[in-house]
This record gives C-alpha cells, sequence and structure tokens, in this order.
C-alpha cells in the first residue's frame, strides 16, 4: 500500500511517526500490528482502516465454514 502511494519507508515514517526499523518488519510479516499502528498507518497514507483487510476472503472463510 504505501508503494501504491508512491512513499518511501522514511516518507511513511515522518508521516506516520513509526520508525523505519518497525515500517519494515511490518512490511516483512515480522511484526504483529496493533491498532494504534495500524491507525497511525492509515492516517499517513490517508486511508480508511478497512483497505487493511480483505473482508472478501474472510466471507468465503465463513462460508466454508457454513
Amino acid at each position: 500500500m504505501r508503494k501504491e502511494k508512491n512513499m518511501s519507508q522514511v516518507d511513511l515514517e515522518v508521516q506516520s511517526g513509526i520508525y523505519i526499523a518497525e515500517i519494515s518488519k511490518m512490511e516483512n510479516g515480522l511484526q504483529n500490528l496493533e491498532f494504534y499502528t495500524l491507525s497511525k498507518l492509515a492516517f499517513a497514507l490517508k486511508v480508511q482502516l478497512q483497505d487493511f483487510f480483505n473482508f472478501e476472503l474472510i466471507s468465503s472463510d465463513n462460508e466454508e465454514a457454513g
């Protein structure tokens, strides 16, 4: 999502207040995200929180389970 917005990790760090090392870990799946962090990222990227989630995948999983 960051790259789609043509932002570098430095740009995202400045806009979100999240250190580059943490951004790198998140992008590589090495760190779990807390709601507060997601909120900061959404604000910096100018997106809605729900944009981080694939609700179609969740819906599909529920249909298969039911």
